[in-house]
């Protein structure tokens, strides 16, 4: 009976990651970000690099950023997600996409910390190359994001990447 139960374990697990490796290819490489726009009284100026994530088969997008903050001297992480509406081919190698998402992160300053969360409205291009193994892309996205510490605020971003992802 034991050995009856230890094959059919063997045989779901390898038909999970048969399927899973079929089902679930994954690109994932670094991007470089530029983040613009305004705060309540100052211009937004950051800089900095992200991971980016993406599922072949799902128009999902995730991305996990560090970022400096020049113009308030801060440290700033997020994780966005994004869900692609739109993704029509324009050419032989490129597409266009476009869609929403949402951000979370904090900002940390030398005495104080802010937790950040924003909606997000995503469209760029893509370029995919050597059957699917390779991806540049760039992208904008407009993210009305607010700040919750010691005193809330309301800013609007404008954060710009652009990237490469290979795929497995």
């Amino acid at each position: 009976m034991k050995d009856t139960k230890r094959k059919r374990n063997l045989i779901f697990t390898i038909g999970i990651l048969i399927f899973g490796a079929r089902a679930f290819s994954m690109g994932i490489g670094p991007q470089i970000d530029f983040t613009t726009g305004t705060d309540e009284n100052d211009v937004i100026l950051q800089a900095g690099i992200s991971c980016s994530i993406k599922n072949d088969n799902f128009p999902l997008v995730f991305s996990v950023a560090t970022d400096y903050d020049f113009s308030e001297n801060s440290f700033n992480a997020s994780i966005a997600g994004d869900y692609w509406l739109f993704n029509p081919m324009i050419g032989n190698y490129c597409s266009f996409f476009a869609g929403s998402g949402a951000c979370i992160g904090g900002s940390f300053f030398d005495d104080k910390a802010f937790f950040c969360a924003a909606p997000r409205f995503v469209l760029g291009f893509s370029w995919i190359f050597y059957d699917g193994f390779l991806e540049y892309f760039v992208q904008a996205a407009v993210q009305p994001e607010w700040k919750i510490g010691e005193n809330s605020e309301f800013n609007l971003k404008i954060p710009c990447n652009a990237g490469i992802r290979l795929y497995f």
